[in-house]
């Protein structure tokens, strides 16, 4: 029977390393450094910092434990224009997952060489990675296990990305795509297991900014991720107001947007989103509401709503040179 018990907790182990390694944002415009290493650098200022949080599935119970389903993710990312044409960053994310059960640490160096031209700039990026993960069994409360029966997975990885940015004066498009999981790394949480091999992860991004005046803009996007069988897509649109009034900062400008994420068959959440930029700081928060969780299909699991909640922050400064393309103030995503 321990044995059984065993198998069971390493399927599902294996299920949760899965969407470990599927890790994702609400706010992916916010987390540069996922979302694409040809990110590092592309920005116009010196130096930029993000931080993002996401709380998932809070409120769900199980075996007496609140948020026993609990997912938290936290990135930190800095990254360094490096001459207008190279860049180089660091990202570092944690993922815990059931009540801090499973838990990974990614830790990806970046570079990134740009090419510029008149009103177009390619970009090309590179990412190894070290991943560590863990499973604490003494925070199971299903059933007992033998914590000498588990033991941490560690692995190096490479991902690869490029991207393209066109600037029509007032419109500008920034379009790019990458791949994780190059390397063909193999994770095992058994002491005797043979591991599973991670599969490649391809992400792709469009993204829109469109000035009609002087102090509004509406940025479109559309996201996608697939790895294997799962897909995760997100589209809508974001808009950005600059309020009529100075301040020793110059003016504030209030962001406001609705999206919707999607797998290749249902629509899963409807996610309004509000931030504000003052300066060279941009803080966002976003909820993710799940439409496709019915009250009666979790009554038994909470008495409360699921919530599935975003925050981040980024800021830039010292400008190294003038924008290599003309945008209205960087407004959302300094360079993505």
């Amino acid at each position: 029977m321990r044995r059984l018990f065993i198998i069971c907790f390493y399927l599902s182990l294996s299920l949760t390393s899965a969407s470990q390694n599927n890790i994702h944002f609400s706010q992916f415009y916010n987390v540069p450094l996922y979302l694409n290493p040809a990110n590092a650098g592309n920005f116009s200022d010196l130096f930029r910092f993000n931080a993002i949080v996401r709380r998932q599935w809070s409120g769900l119970q199980a075996g007496g434990a609140n948020d026993a389903f609990a997912m938290q993710t936290m990135g930190l990312g800095i990254d360094l224009n490096l001459g207008n044409s190279v860049g180089a960053g660091l990202m570092v994310i944690s993922d815990q997952t059931g009540s801090a059960i499973f838990n990974t640490t990614i830790i990806s160096p970046t570079l990134s060489k740009h090419f510029n031209f008149k009103n177009k700039r390619l970009s090309f990026g590179i990412q190894p990675s070290y991943t560590v993960a863990q499973v604490d069994v003494s925070k199971v409360r299903f059933f007992q296990l033998e914590p000498n029966d588990f033991q941490s997975s560690s692995y190096f990885d490479l991902g690869l990305g490029v991207k393209y940015i066109h600037d029509f004066d007032n419109l500008t498009f920034h379009t790019s795509f990458a791949v994780d999981h190059l390397l063909g790394a193999k994770q095992s949480f058994l002491v005797n297991g043979s591991g599973q091999e991670i599969p490649k992860q391809f992400k792709g991004a469009l993204n829109i900014e469109w000035e009609p005046l002087p102090y509004l803009q509406f940025i479109p996007g559309y996201y996608i991720a697939w790895q294997a069988n799962a897909t995760n897509m997100l589209y809508g649109s974001n808009v950005a107001y600059k309020i009529p009034f100075k301040t020793p900062f110059g003016s504030p400008i209030l962001i406001g947007g609705l999206w919707g994420r999607s797998n290749r068959a249902n629509l899963e959440s409807i996610i309004p989103k509000i931030g504000l930029k003052y300066a060279s700081l941009i803080a966002m928060f976003s909820y993710d509401y799940h439409v496709n969780l019915r009250r009666d299909d979790i009554s038994s699991f909470t008495p409360n709503n699921v919530n599935t909640i975003e925050l981040s922050v980024i800021y830039t400064f010292k400008p190294a040179s003038p924008p290599p393309l003309n945008e209205f103030d960087y407004i959302l995503n300094p360079r993505f």
